[in-house]
């Protein structure tokens, strides 16, 4: 398997510790993501996909481990760093405002 195919595969695997509605809107996130990069060559555009998509990982199983050791509700997800954030266009910026939106009402559902 190749390294962005495996890349995938985990993290999918990995939101099947998620609560269902993240798991949804996860799911369906990563999967668009990585469709849009598919047929990129760039490896300009490619590297920083990638490092990002490895720092989700290695967050999200940080976070999951916690709430698998202590059974009690964890907070998922980070902030963007600001200089992040000023480097986003402005469709990305809609979709994060989007995806935030959306968490942001299960997370109040939940409370």
């Amino acid at each position: 398997m190749n390294r962005p195919l495996k890349l995938y595969a985990d993290i999918l695997r990995l939101h099947r510790n998620l609560p269902k509605e993240f798991r949804v809107i996860g799911d369906a996130y990563v999967k668009q993501e990585f469709r849009a990069h598919q047929k990129v060559s760039d490896s300009s555009l490619l590297l920083p996909f990638f490092r990002e998509w490895r720092q989700y990982l290695t967050v999200l199983q940080q976070q999951t481990s916690q709430i698998e050791n202590q059974n009690v509700a964890t907070k998922i997800g980070l902030d963007l760093a600001p200089e992040l954030v000023d480097k986003i266009n402005d469709e990305k910026a809609e979709q994060i405002i989007n995806l935030k939106s959306e968490t942001a009402t299960i997370y109040n559902k939940n409370s």
